[in-house]
Parts: C-alpha cells; structure tokens; sequence
C-alpha cells in the first residue's frame, strides 16, 4: 500500500475528510483505479466524471487543503506555469484575493514578472489593474513599484487628478507628493484659489500645511487679507 494512499485513510479514520473527499484524493493520486470500491463500506454514488490527476508533488493533505479553498488542479497548473513553483499556500493566497491567470498575464505583457505572490495579491485587492498601471505610465511614471501604485489607488488618485493638478502648475510633484495632496482633500480648485491671493508658487508641502491649518481657501484669503491691513496700520 503506497505512502501516499495511507495518509488519505489516515486522514479519513481521523474524520477529517469525507468518504467521497478520500475517494476523489485517492483517484487524483491513481492509488484508485475506477470501479474499485470506496475506503469504506458506503452504497456506491452515481457516477461522476472521473476528476482530473493532481498537480505532481502535491500531498494528499494539501490537496485537501486545495480544495476546500475552491482551487482545483487546472488552477494550479496555470499559477505554477505563470510564476513558478509557488507554493500551495501562495495559490490559496492568490485565490483567496481573487487573482486568476488573466490579471496575472495582463502584469505580464506590462513587462510585470519579478512580484512576489504577495505583491500580485495587494495589487487585485486594492483595485489596480493593467489599465490603471498604463494610464500611469502614459503620465510619465514608469517605474512605480506595487507599493506606489497601491498608495495611489488607496487615496482615491486617478489620471484626471493628476492631469488637473499638472494644469494647475503643479507639474513636477512624485507619487507621494500626489496621494498626499489626495487625502488632504487638495484639488485644482484649491490651487487656483490659492494663486488668485498670491500663493502660486507655494509647494505641495505648503499646500497641504494651509489645507490642514486653515482649511478652505477663502479663509487663508480673509486672513491674509487682515494680515495686510495690520501692515499698513503699522
């Protein structure tokens, strides 16, 4: 009786898996030829296809583990054909991110080949795709790493946000300049109401110092204003 078979009936004496689970795991593994009976005394099922044979190097509980999480063997052969021989919990972490072989390929074809599996799972989760990464580049960056890229898309910037910032004349800002402006809820609207009072050339960190201290525009503006007249009364 082959080692791989009695870890299957191990598994099954221990309750942990069904009688039909070890019967589909010892097909997978062959250690059942069709029409042999089940591991244990139960009325023989319906027929059902007969399923296809486990990724080689896979153990009986892995592959148990596998399919509880909905990942069968073609799954696996196309994650282990894209990015190599990852491990079983790595598929079940792409899996679990909902990461298939097409979000995988499209990172390819960008010239993306060198993310760890962690980096493809943030990248599904947080919602940036093949496209997003295009337009990015198309805006000049080239060489966002996953987590740039992440930052980005967690704060909410898209391509018209950067366009509108760049025609507001702030042309040169990075990638954190751009989330930071984001998430302090600066947009061109506030730049120009900050350059109608005199405050072109003010930087991104200026900006955002304004925002978080005085809040709308129209205020730094009264203020500003008051300040003068305290000038000239002096």
């Amino acid at each position: 009786m082959g080692e791989e078979r009695m870890k299957v009936l191990e598994m099954l004496a221990a309750g942990q898996i069904t009688v039909d689970q070890a019967s589909q795991l010892l097909e997978a593994l062959g250690e059942l030829p069709q029409g042999r009976a089940s591991p244990a005394p139960q009325p023989q099922p319906a027929p059902q296809p007969r399923p296809r044979r486990a990724p080689v190097g896979l153990r009986p509980d892995q592959i148990a583990e596998l399919k509880m999480h909905g990942v069968d063997a073609a799954f696996v052969r196309a994650m282990r054909e894209l990015l190599g021989d990852i491990s079983t919990d790595q598929i079940i972490e792409l899996k679990n991110h909902g990461v298939d072989s097409q979000f995988v390929r499209s990172l390819h074809e960008l010239g993306i080949t060198d993310l760890s599996t962690d980096a493809i799972a943030e990248l599904k989760m947080h919602g940036v795709s093949a496209a997003y990464i295009r337009d990015m580049r198309e805006l000049g960056f080239e060489r966002l790493s996953a987590e740039q890229l992440i930052e980005l898309k967690i704060h909410g910037v898209d391509p018209g946000h950067i366009r509108a910032l760049r025609e507001a004349g702030l042309e040169d800002l990075s990638p954190s300049a751009i989330a930071e402006l984001k998430s302090h809820g600066v947009d061109a609207a506030y730049i120009h109401e900050l350059q109608a009072m005199g405050h072109g050339e003010a930087s991104a960190e200026e900006i955002i110092g304004m925002k978080s201290g005085a809040g709308h525009a129209p205020y730094v503006i009264e203020t500003h204003a008051l300040h003068r007249g305290h000038e000239g009364e002096a």
